[in-house]
């Protein structure tokens, strides 16, 4: 009968309840991170208690033990990884038997947290990059404490930053590199722009560009060297991987 298990439901076999609402399309990682961290601690409290101790990282709640759950379960055969060399572009995707037993854990559990975890999967999965990151920090501010991403783009930045911003965005783009963020700090040797980006094969990283003395760091210029030095950089990268 729908809700009558045991007390506790084992860590496996919730990663692959949770998981098997995509129907198994691949998750990447920052939605395994976020989804699961949104559903602690109130849905994993109906199953038996929280099964992951979340903390702030790069990029907000972070435990390296949902990867490791994961890949137990591939050991186990009901999970795929995708073992990309570079950590943002890995996808974590269940196999058909593992489908099979998230989906018969999924309708054991009460109604209403099965309708949670469906309604909260859809959601998170429709999101960007940025939105999902950008959502998860307007609801857990504190979260923020390690984060490299600390603004959301255009919104809430300075007017010049706005402009910066867009022409940075522009330039990237025409490289097929998507701009993410774009933070303007100050390093031991002066100010750096930092710029967090994602492109198709490379996944989301965030590249330091520091800037000459006495470089303003909002002119057409300057924000052209730092693209050129983006384009370099990604470049190399590639390079290292061939």
């Amino acid at each position: 009968m729908r809700g009558r298990m045991n007390p506790r439901v084992s860590q496996e076999d919730y990663v692959l309840a949770v998981l098997s609402t995509s129907d198994r399309a691949p998750w990447t990682p920052v939605q395994v991170q976020k989804i699961f961290f949104l559903l602690e601690p109130a849905v994993a409290a109906q199953l038996g208690g929280a099964y992951f101790n979340f903390q702030p990282y790069n990029y907000g709640p972070f435990d390296s033990r949902v990867y490791e759950a994961i890949e137990q379960c591939q050991t186990t055969g009901f999970a795929l990884i995708d073992q990309s060399p570079i950590a943002s572009k890995k996808k974590y995707q269940l196999t058909e038997t593992g489908q099979r037993r998230g989906q018969e854990v999924l309708a054991t559990l009460p109604a209403a947290t099965t309708a949670r975890v469906v309604e909260l999967s859809r959601w998170l999965r429709s999101l960007s990059f940025r939105e999902l990151v950008t959502a998860v920090y307007k609801d857990f501010p504190h979260m923020r404490a390690r984060s490299i991403f600390r603004d959301t783009g255009p919104s809430g930045l300075p007017q010049r930053g706005v402009s910066s911003f867009n022409h940075l965005a522009d330039r990237l783009k025409s490289w097929s590199v998507r701009l993410i963020n774009a933070e303007l700090g100050r390093k031991q040797a002066g100010l750096a722009w930092v710029i967090t980006i994602e492109t198709s094969d490379q996944g989301v990283m965030t590249v330091n560009a520091p800037l000459d003395a006495g470089k303003d760091p909002h002119s057409a210029a300057t924000l052209d060297e730092v693209a050129e030095r983006i384009f370099q950089y990604l470049a190399q990268q590639q390079q290292q991987r061939t």
